[in-house]
C-alpha cells in the first residue's frame, strides 16, 4: 500500500498532462464533463495496467521476465481490446474481456459518441429498434462498434475490479516470499 500510494502522485501527472495537452488539439467532444469524464477513465485505465504490472511482477520476481511477460500481455490486450483490431480470431475472443483496454475503449467510445445516434445517422445508419428490421453489413459493424456489447456501468465496474484485484494478486504473491 506504501508504495502504491507513493507512487500514485507520479503514475498520474504523465497521463493527466498529456491528456490535456492532447485532448483539445485533435478536437474531441469539447466541453469540460466529456474532458473530466476522458480523463477519470484514462487514469482507472492507467492504474488497473498497472496493477496487472505490479501483480506479474511480483509473481515473477525477476525484472527481465516480469518485463517481458508483460509487454506481450499489454499488447495482446491492445490487439484484441478492439481499438487496433476488429475481428479478433474466435479462439481469442474470451482475451478481450480480461483486458483492460477493452473496457477503457469502451468508455471512451461512449464518452466521445454518446448512444451512438449521431454518428450512426452520419453514416446513413440508425440503430436498432426492431429484430426484424434488415442491417446492412457495415450499419452492423457500426452499430458494435459504436453501441458495444456491454453496459458503461459494466466497464467502470470490472476495471475498478481489475484495479482492486491486480493489487489483491501482488500482495498475495509478495506474500509466498520468504526472508
Amino acid at each position: 500500500m506504501a508504495h502504491v500510494i507513493g507512487s500514485l502522485s507520479m503514475e498520474l501527472v504523465l497521463p493527466a498532462a498529456f491528456l490535456t495537452l492532447t485532448y483539445w488539439m485533435v478536437g474531441l467532444r469539447p466541453g469540460l464533463v466529456p474532458f473530466l469524464l476522458t480523463l477519470s477513465v484514462l487514469l482507472l485505465y492507467v492504474l488497473a495496467s498497472q496493477g496487472l504490472g505490479l501483480a506479474l511482477g511480483a509473481a515473477l520476481m525477476d525484472a527481465k521476465k516480469a518485463s517481458t511477460i508483460v509487454t506481450v500481455t499489454m499488447l495482446a490486450f491492445v490487439l484484441t481490446g478492439g481499438f487496433y483490431v476488429n475481428k479478433v480470431p474466435s479462439g481469442m475472443v474470451w482475451m478481450k474481456y480480461v483486458s483492460t483496454t477493452f473496457y477503457c475503449y469502451r468508455l471512451m467510445i461512449a464518452i466521445q459518441y454518446g448512444n451512438g445516434e449521431e454518428i450512426l445517422g452520419m453514416f446513413g445508419c440508425e440503430l436498432k429498434r426492431t429484430e426484424g428490421a434488415a442491417r446492412t453489413d457495415g450499419c452492423r459493424f457500426m452499430e458494435e462498434e459504436v453501441v458495444g456489447d456491454i453496459e458503461l456501468w459494466t466497464s467502470v465496474t470490472v476495471l475498478f475490479f481489475m484495479f482492486v484485484g491486480y493489487r489483491m494478486l501482488a500482495y498475495l504473491a509478495l506474500r509466498r516470499i520468504k526472508l
